[in-house]
C-alpha cells in the first residue's frame, strides 16, 4: 500500500473527510486507497488561515470565526 505523508492537523482532517483536496508539486499516477501518515509538524497561523479560507470557499462561510473571515 502507498503512504501519503501529510502534516498535522491536515492528516486528521483528510481522514475525517473534512479536507478532500491535496495538491502536490509533482504529478502522480497513484490512484485508489492510500495510507495517511500524519507528521508531527504543527501548522503556522498562515497555514491554518489558508485552510479555513479554502473551506469557506468550498463549503460554508458561516463556520468561520470573525477573525478568520477578516483574513480571507
Amino acid at each position: 500500500m502507498k503512504v501519503l505523508a501529510v502534516r498535522q492537523p491536515w492528516a486528521s482532517l483528510i481522514v475525517e473527510g473534512l479536507k478532500t483536496l491535496e495538491v502536490r508539486s509533482r504529478p502522480t499516477n497513484i490512484r485508489g486507497r492510500v495510507a495517511i501518515y500524519g507528521s508531527s509538524h504543527n501548522p503556522t497561523i498562515a497555514e491554518q488561515n489558508w485552510f479555513m479560507c479554502t473551506v469557506q470557499r468550498m463549503e460554508d462561510y458561516s463556520r468561520l470565526t470573525t477573525e478568520q473571515k477578516k483574513n480571507c
